[in-house]
């Protein structure tokens, strides 16, 4: 492995808030920490605006042309809400949910899509060089 790049952790904060009228919010805050190398790597190979999660949103179908436009219109306004890239987690980013089952399955998403990208670095950095595997 490349010197710099077996340190890259993933640091996960959960919360979660009451409202006003009762009702709570669950929140997860993600940032990656990378040595100085993986930063230079990430910036070498522009991977700063790799999408690592994106939430599939779906549009729900109606009748009511204007109430479907709405939705349209509302979905496409909260698109990068539900985005991750590797700036966003670099720098760290706060996700919200309503309730702890979509929490646990943006957290796991987030995990499989850091390691996933911790991958990705470490290989990059591979290229232009050798490596001798022990068998």
């Amino acid at each position: 492995m490349p010197p710099g790049f077996d340190r890259i952790q993933l640091k996960i904060r959960r919360t979660q808030s009451k409202s006003v009228g009762g009702s709570v919010g669950f929140s997860i805050h993600v940032v990656a920490e990378l040595s100085p190398a993986a930063l230079e790597a990430v910036k070498r190979y522009r991977l700063g605006d790799s999408i690592l999660y994106q939430k599939q949103l779906a549009l729900q179908i109606t009748f009511n042309f204007v109430f479907m436009l709405w939705r349209l219109f509302i979905l496409w306004l909260t698109r990068k809400k539900w985005r991750v890239t590797v700036d966003d987690l670099v720098q760290g980013r706060t996700l919200t949910a309503k309730n702890v089952i979509d929490m646990l399955e943006i957290e796991a998403d987030l995990r499989k899509a850091a390691d996933t990208f911790a991958n990705v670095l470490r290989a990059a950095a591979w290229f232009g060089g050798e490596e001798i595997i022990e068998l």
